[in-house]
């Protein structure tokens, strides 16, 4: 049997073209269509040469997808903030210490009525018998009358174990020594002291306002350079409403209650043994340089003088009052 690799051999011919029989030629394989417009790359090994395990990738196909890639969330800006409303120091100290300036508030009212605790204890007082509808009236307007009778409070015990119950009526009219002042609508008896004249004169208002700051120790005060009841003029007279609890004085809160006083009310002055009776025609709040309250208007009035509000001297409560009768 011949061999097939012979030169001469049909077989070798047929493979080198030499021989006229049809050569074989490898079938074509028709490549599949991608039923998908737009094929996505997939991984895909192709082996070309088993004996020498030659491996190559080819990314057309897309029958097999790569892993997907590790979800990664798009970050998003956070919201800007509308900038605060520029606010003052002041304001800012305000709301950061509220509580700090709220107790300061309570302690500063606290120790404001300690201080004048006397003179607002006579204004709750007024309050109180105004609620009840008590009419006090001062022991000196009981003597006025020749009918007057001395109450229970006023009976002196004899020597004896006797008790005088009563007084025959008499003819004369009672009038205390010294110069005082009755106010019967705040059940008010108090003595007026005289302030000398000389640093007045001088012009040294220093000096006048310790004379008059003493003065205001034993009552109320007769304010220097103006008429004495029974002269034709203003007379002027100076109290406190309200004074230091530490100073020596009795009289420091004897005009507290001075704004109680009424339209109408009379006020009584007794000086050198006489009587005067005057009658409230006005009742005013001035600042402190408003002196014009203490000119002569040409008529005979008394003008009663004091600080308000109680425990300052802010402003002055005038109270003004026309002569009617002596």
């Amino acid at each position: 049997m011949a061999n097939i690799f012979d030169e001469n051999s049909e077989f070798k011919k047929y493979l080198e073209g030499k021989s006229p029989g049809k050569k074989i030629e490898d079938p074509k394989v028709e490549p599949k269509t991608d039923p998908l417009p737009d094929p996505k790359p997939a991984t895909v090994l192709h082996i070309d040469n088993a004996a020498s395990s030659t491996y190559k990738l080819d990314l057309s196909s897309h029958h097999i997808k790569p892993p997907p890639a590790a979800f990664t969330p798009t970050p998003v800006a956070p919201r800007p903030l509308k900038p605060a409303k520029a606010r003052s120091k002041g304001y800012n100290f305000f709301v950061e210490n509220l509580k700090t300036v709220l107790y300061g508030i309570i302690i500063f009212i606290i120790g404001y009525i300690a201080l004048n605790f006397n003179a607002y204890y006579e204004v709750g007082q007024n309050v109180y018998y105004d609620l009840i509808n008590i009419e006090r009236s001062s022991v000196l307007t009981t003597f006025n009358t020749p009918d007057a009778v001395i109450p229970d409070d006023a009976i002196v015990a004899a020597a004896s174990t006797e008790t005088v119950t009563s007084i025959p009526p008499f003819d004369m009219e009672i009038t205390p020594p010294g110069t005082r002042i009755i106010i019967p609508r705040l059940n008010k008896n108090v003595p007026i002291v005289n302030v000398p004249e000389d640093n007045l004169v001088k012009k040294n208002w220093a000096a006048l306002e310790n004379d008059l700051q003493t003065a205001l120790r034993n009552g109320v005060v007769h304010y220097p350079g103006t008429p004495w009841p029974g002269q034709s003029g203003n007379v002027v007279v100076t109290g406190h409403s309200s004074y230091y609890p530490w100073d020596p004085g009795r009289f420091k809160d004897v005009f507290a209650v001075l704004h109680n006083v009424k339209i109408g009310d009379e006020i009584i002055v007794f000086h050198n043994q006489q009587k005067y009776r005057y009658q409230v025609t006005e009742s005013s709040v001035v600042l402190p340089q408003q002196v014009q309250v203490l000119a002569d208007t040409g008529d005979n009035r008394i003008t009663l003088l004091t600080c308000t509000p109680i425990g300052t001297n802010l402003k002055r409560l005038i109270v003004t009052a026309k002569l009617i009768a002596t």
